[in-house]
């Protein structure tokens, strides 16, 4: 009796510890997720702002000028690459080739 009652406590025991870890774990998971949902929101209203200018072949000028008119952060990290709020263009020969959505 004293042997299945320790057996079916220890069992418990395990089994709780395992619960509280996937809870803690759903927890870690859905906060990630909803830092990944905010990104992804404020990705969208930048784009919003710039979606008349991402056609192929706009100057960079024109780019820069219209993400300060709207009040984006603009940072340079190579010449040829620039971001805008978190949406990143890259340039050939002055001229916009490629967006990327990171």
């Amino acid at each position: 009796m004293n042997r299945s009652l320790l057996i079916l406590l220890i069992l418990s025991v395990v089994a709780n510890a395992f619960l509280m870890y996937r809870l803690l774990d759903t927890g870690v998971t859905t906060t990630y997720q909803s830092a990944e949902i905010k990104s992804l929101l404020k990705q969208q209203a930048d784009m919003k702002k710039l979606i008349p200018l991402l056609q192929k072949g706009t100057s960079r000028d024109t780019i820069l000028g219209a993400a300060r008119e709207a009040g984006l952060e603009v940072m340079q990290k190579e010449p040829d690459m620039l971001y805008v709020g978190t949406v990143e263009f890259l340039f050939k020969d002055g001229r916009l080739s490629e967006v990327k959505f990171d």
